[in-house]
């Protein structure tokens, strides 16, 4: 079995006004999330039984879609998280760029920084519609942006 880790952030200027496209500062911190890949039959996501059928609805959608773009290589992908939900540390950035990790190396393509970042924004856009960009390409950089 395989992991692959994707920091969380914090933004440190610009926190609303990035939304609006103006500028932040971001930083990725240490906890993060984890994504754990197994062979399978088919490529899949196992989900926690704790999540709410809202959460586990937007995880599949996100999932497809990421998914879709990577060819469905034959595996089955766990998470473990550090980061809380909704409180702006950036955890669907983080798992988004996780997962993206996880299926670009199933496919057994190499990781480049443009292919992880494209893949989890279109993660991201299933999970809010208009992300300005700077959870997943602050946490697939693991550093200052």
């Amino acid at each position: 079995m395989s992991s692959f880790f994707a920091p969380g952030k914090l933004i440190i200027l610009g926190e609303h006004g990035v939304v609006y496209g103006h500028p932040a500062l971001a930083a990725a911190i240490s906890k993060g999330v984890r994504a754990f890949v197994a062979p399978a039959k088919r490529c899949q996501l196992e989900l926690p039984e704790a999540l709410s059928k809202v959460q586990r609805a937007a995880l599949q959608r996100a999932f497809a879609a990421a998914a879709r773009l990577t060819g469905h290589p034959k595996v089955s992908i766990s998470l473990q998280s550090e980061l809380p939900v909704s409180m702006g540390l950036g955890s669907s950035g983080a798992l988004a760029v996780a997962v993206a990790r996880a299926l670009i190396d199933a496919k057994g393509e190499p990781q480049t920084t443009y292919g992880v970042e494209r893949l989890a924004l279109a993660m991201e856009r299933e999970f809010h519609g208009t992300p300005s960009g700077v959870d997943h390409t602050t946490s697939s950089r693991g550093t200052m942006v």
